[in-house]
């Protein structure tokens, strides 16, 4: 019996519910929007504005959306959902620990993420002593081709898996050093294979470079991708070593705790 993948899963919508879809577009329009009153929620997702009163009230009633004077906004139980997600799935102690680690050591920014649905989810950000801004945040979804961790990722996926996330999502840029191009994706991820490593050379942040590894478990699954984020040309070959040491610190914490 085959198996669909969850890419394959999310493009069958015969045995979906429509008011599943609703709410979660209003979730989403809560997350991008600042004035986040009915009128403007109708507007942003193109519902009747009776629609998503109605939902809003029942996310009201569930405890997952606020409300005051100025509209609604997402509730704290939806921290609650993702903090047991990241506890329960992905071993956060024996992750947070080592990246926190990396971060002080090379005073850069670490980031820890998983593969969720063909995309990158951010699970740990840690701010080192030298530290910049970037994009990420923790929970936040970033296209694999995007960024080192995702490409670190990404290179250790099944063929058929990867072919499968670029169809679905296709290669959109976030900057001009962006890879758009299928084949030079291609080559890009037989390199990272070879050297162990991903090169992010401003490529999801302009001015921002970082180097990402994956952790890849013995039974030879991807667990995730780990990756060291600094001002362009800072990240030095000391570092590099730092990080893998780390992953590989990571995998064998997640295979015997």
């Amino acid at each position: 019996m085959e198996h669909s993948t969850p890419l394959e899963q999310k493009r069958t919508t015969s045995h979906t519910i429509k008011s599943v879809h609703t709410a979660f577009r209003i979730v989403e329009s809560l997350k991008r929007l600042e004035d986040t009153s009915i009128t403007n929620i109708a507007a942003d997702t193109g519902l009747a504005k009776s629609t998503v009163h109605k939902h809003l009230a029942t996310l009201l009633e569930e405890d997952c959306v606020t409300k005051d004077e100025d509209g609604y906004s997402l509730g704290a139980r939806f921290l609650d959902l993702g903090g047991f997600v990241r506890s329960e799935r992905y071993g956060s102690e024996v992750v947070k620990d080592k990246v926190k680690l990396l971060a002080e050591q090379t005073g850069q920014v670490v980031h820890f993420a998983v593969e969720e649905h063909g995309r990158a989810v951010v699970l740990y950000r840690e701010k080192g002593e030298y530290g910049v801004p970037s994009r990420s945040r923790v929970g936040k979804r970033m296209y694999l081709h995007q960024t080192s961790y995702g490409k670190a990722i990404l290179a250790h996926l099944p063929d058929d898996r990867i072919e499968g996330i670029v169809d679905h999502y296709g290669l959109p840029s976030a900057t001009a050093n962006t890879i758009t191009d299928p084949d030079a994706l291609s080559e890009e991820l037989a390199q990272i294979r070879e050297r162990g490593y991903a090169i992010n050379d401003e490529e999801s942040t302009v001015g921002l470079r970082a180097v990402g590894a994956p952790v890849i478990l013995d039974n030879g699954r991807v667990f995730g991708g780990c990756s060291i984020a600094g001002p362009e040309n800072e990240i030095e070959e000391d570092q590099i070593d730092g990080l893998l040491s780390t992953v590989n610190q990571i995998k064998l914490a997640v295979t015997y705790s």
